[in-house]
């Protein structure tokens, strides 16, 4: 699941680089040069941080339920085996 999440945007070089590479070649001058950098670690940034949000959703959601998992774990074996002191014969 978090594989999912996460595998298809890990490789070299990165999708999100080639038009990078596409546009470094067309600049003349050290101001647009800068312009696209900048663009492309915005835009690098912002995926980032998208990615990083659905990995942390992921991670809570099974967190979420492996804490139910768990609570009806202990509900099970508080039933099954608790016998209060007294009530033995």
């Amino acid at each position: 699941m978090m594989r999912d999440a996460s595998g298809p945007s890990i490789g070299w070089p990165p999708r999100d680089s080639l038009p990078i590479a596409g546009n470094s070649r067309a600049v003349r001058s050290l101001d647009k040069a800068f312009e696209v950098q900048t663009e492309f670690a915005k835009q690098a940034f912002e995926t980032f941080l998208a990615e990083s949000r659905k990995i942390h959703e992921l991670h809570s959601e099974l967190a979420r339920q492996r804490v139910v998992q768990l609570e009806g774990f202990v509900a099970r074996i508080t039933q099954t085996t608790f016998v209060p002191r007294g009530t033995l014969a």
